[in-house]
């Protein structure tokens, strides 16, 4: 489990959820502006991402990160069981 879900229960989980999606579409619609058509793509699948989790009582999120070894854009997706995928943008 992650602290998120034993902190904060499900129906809050929801709303939490939802306002980083609309957080993240909005950053990614920025980047789209900006001419960051990956940074837009990225925070785009984050965001639909979110709003899976959103509708998913168990939990889950995604982050989106700049790797530490690579340099690359990451998406960081952490599932209701508390395990992790990432995946290179």
């Amino acid at each position: 489990m992650t602290y998120l879900i034993d902190i904060i229960p499900a129906r809050a989980r929801k709303y939490l959820y939802a306002a980083l999606a609309a957080a993240l579409a909005v950053y990614g619609i920025w980047q789209a502006t900006e001419g960051d058509w990956t940074q837009f793509s990225v925070a785009l699948t984050t965001a639909i991402v979110n709003i899976m989790a959103a509708s998913n009582t168990g939990g889950g999120s995604a982050t989106v990160y700049v790797s530490d070894v690579t340099g690359e854009t990451m998406t960081r997706v952490t599932m209701p069981d508390g395990t992790e995928q990432h995946f290179i943008a």
